[in-house]
């Protein structure tokens, strides 16, 4: 028996006859040499993945659990619900702002609420998402928004001084949406939030571009 791979799937050749077995994109051929003789029976060669947008997904995830938390930051837990009420309003705010499928946001963000609402809300759209880490060096942001054609970026605006504005002439950068790290963060209470920021617990940063648009002003 011969095989010859094709672009759309493999075929296998025998007794003179071949034929074309139509895989996806993210199957593997079961005839590999890993799944024979030592594969266990009770362990599937392919799992089944179905066809749904990541946005769908994780519709999914709130309308069967809506009360139950879906992430914890800053001592503030936040449900299925509550995210998914953010993430359609900022999709549907991204989408206002002139965003479209294939367009590039990047996220010059920590892990945080912030983070994964922006990730999601992108989804709903079609918008290319590029994460920066928040630990380069201006030039290596400037670099990362070269290779990604991200035309506008969602910040901390801690970050906006240090990382952005250095290189900001230098790039196709449209739009810029500002967010404190503590925005969000429930389990906070604004006298907190407000003494936090004064005596620099919190860290802060004013952003000068135009246009500026405050996070919690697209929710």
């Amino acid at each position: 028996m011969k095989i010859f791979y094709s672009l759309k799937g493999f075929i296998r050749k025998t007794n003179n006859f071949k034929v074309l077995i139509i895989m996806k994109k993210w199957q593997v051929d079961e005839n590999k040499i890993w799944f024979q003789k030592w594969w266990p029976s009770e362990v599937p060669k392919n799992l089944g993945f179905e066809d749904i947008s990541l946005g769908e997904f994780f519709d999914r995830q709130r309308e069967k659990y809506p009360d139950d938390n879906s992430m914890w930051f800053l001592e503030s837990w936040m449900t299925y619900e509550q995210a998914g009420n953010y993430i359609d309003r900022l999709a549907t705010a991204l989408y206002d702002l002139g965003l479209r499928k294939g367009d590039c946001v990047g996220l010059l963000l920590p892990n945080s609420f912030q983070y994964v609402i922006s990730f999601y809300a992108c989804a709903k759209i079609g918008v290319i998402v590029t994460g920066i880490n928040p630990t380069y060096k201006p030039l290596e942001v400037l670099h990362h928004i070269e290779l990604s054609k991200a035309k506008v970026i969602v910040t901390l605006d801690a970050l906006y001084e240090p990382l952005l504005k250095p290189i900001l002439d230098k790039t196709n950068i449209e739009l810029i949406i500002s967010t404190n790290i503590a925005d969000l963060a429930s389990g906070i209470s604004g006298v907190l939030k407000f003494i936090g920021k004064l005596v620099g617990k919190i860290p802060k940063g004013k952003v000068d571009f135009d246009p500026t648009y405050k996070f919690l002003d697209l929710l």
